[in-house]
């Protein structure tokens, strides 16, 4: 007898297999973030997690959907926990965006200390066809000054840089006008500006450093400065858009250094 050809894959099974390698894609990446952190090579993260070198290289290049249990060993050797969800269901613990609440969390806290008042998820125009929203927009008042509005956008992997920078520059513009719109009787226009906050993954510092022309032309600013700005009521917030970094571990924003 001959051997039975495997069935033809239906539409859905297709996505599903399509959606689990670029899971295991963007697993392999954060392993290698997280092996290079702790310095280390294949060979000892691998032993770390009890398995062979080759299934490790296999798990970092995305080029295997392993199993749970491996995938769980592999992120607990550099130093990780596994975490999973299914969306649109309730047996999630965690929300998906865990990684950018925790960013906007430290936004925040940072920003305290420099009278800051925090707008997170704030809608900044309403007129666009695709309406714009900060990921946290900073306001600040002064009693004989122009009032300061700062749009923070929160990046952890940018799959478009140009769309990126382009939709940036569009938001920098809405806030112009969303500043205009909130002025109270003849107080002085207010003064807007606006940072990037990448997370310092190892991919994210290699497209940087890779670009970085590309990226001191479009945020000009001093990273040194405006986290001054964000930490301290005397320091005024600068008027060129800046990259700042933070930390994988979101414990941490420090200037980019695009010189």
């Amino acid at each position: 007898m001959g051997r039975r050809k495997p069935a033809k894959r239906t539409p859905l099974q297709v996505a599903a297999d399509d959606a689990a390698m670029d899971v295991s894609r963007k697993l392999g990446q954060m392993l290698r973030d997280g092996r290079s952190r702790l310095h280390l090579n294949q060979d000892r993260a691998a032993e770390i997690a009890g398995i062979a070198r080759s299934e490790w290289s296999n798990l970092e290049r995305g080029k295997k959907v392993a199993t749970v249990p491996v995938w769980s060993r592999a992120a607990q050797a550099v130093g990780g926990r596994l975490r999973a969800y299914v969306e649109e269901t309730s047996a999630a613990t965690l929300p998906r965006d865990a990684v950018q609440l925790r960013n906007q969390e430290l936004v925040i806290r940072l920003a305290k200390p420099g009278a800051w008042r925090p707008l997170p998820e704030q809608q900044i125009d309403r007129e666009a066809r695709t309406s714009r929203w900060a990921d946290v927009l900073l306001e600040r008042r002064h009693a004989h000054a122009p009032t300061e509005y700062c749009i923070c956008e929160i990046w952890d992997w940018i799959a478009d840089v140009g769309g990126s920078v382009r939709d940036f520059s569009r938001r920098l513009d809405a806030l112009d006008r969303y500043g205009v719109a909130r002025m109270r009787g003849d107080e002085p226009v207010p003064r807007t500006g606006g940072i990037w906050l990448l997370r310092a993954t190892r991919r994210n510092r290699e497209l940087v450093n890779e670009h970085r022309n590309f990226f001191r032309s479009r945020f000009p600013g001093s990273g040194r400065v405006w986290l001054a700005a964000l930490t301290s009521t005397a320091a005024p917030m600068p008027s060129d858009p800046a990259l700042l970094w933070v930390d994988v571990g979101g414990t941490r924003i420090f200037a980019a250094r695009l010189g």
